[in-house]
């Protein structure tokens, strides 16, 4: 027989990972972030100036880092 499983938090697993987009607005030149789904990243962006008229800059991430492995 095995035990029931705990509850889980309220919203645990429902909780999805948003990317960050970078815009910049062609109308006051104002560079910003958004996050939002994927399926939104072309979708249409006001700057916070509330222009219309802005591109998705290309993000590029970069994770450097060294690993050291310990002795036996």
């Amino acid at each position: 027989m095995t035990a029931p499983k705990p509850p889980e938090p309220a919203g645990a697993g429902t909780l999805a990972a948003m990317p960050t987009y970078e815009y910049r607005c062609r109308a006051c030149g104002d560079t910003f972030e958004l996050r939002r789904s994927m399926a939104d990243s072309d979708a249409p962006a006001s700057c916070p100036a509330g222009h219309d008229d802005t591109t998705r800059l290309l993000s590029v991430f970069a994770s450097v880092g060294s690993a050291t492995a310990s002795g036996p």
